[in-house]
């Protein structure tokens, strides 16, 4: 009929998840990249860290506000611009130092 309005949806969390349901199936890990920690970036932050089964890593340059935001919630950070390409890479753990050098294979 004109002038009706359409059903009203459930609200639904950051991954589209219809809130008070689980968004990964239990035991699942969720890897979640937020890029920037502003108002919006730290409210996601906030609800997705809550869940064990993230593990949520946000991107900032400013590493004042990283380090409130890590003060906070259990978060990785990474300071640098988001659109750089050498900060999103993954980077490798560093390896252990040891005293003696493995010898260089040529091919």
């Amino acid at each position: 009929m004109p002038g009706e309005r359409p059903p009203v949806s459930k609200k639904r969390n950051f991954v589209g998840t219809p809130l008070g349901e689980r968004s990964a199936a239990p035991g699942q890990h969720m890897k979640i990249l937020i890029l920037g920690a502003g108002q919006v970036g730290r409210t996601a932050a906030d609800h997705l860290s809550r869940e064990e089964a993230n593990e949520v890593t946000v991107v900032d340059i400013n590493e004042d506000t990283l380090r409130t935001v890590q003060d906070r919630f259990d978060v990785r950070t990474v300071a640098g611009n988001a659109a750089h390409p050498t900060v999103l890479k993954p980077r490798e753990p560093p390896r252990p130092k040891s005293s003696s050098r493995s010898p260089r294979v040529m091919r």
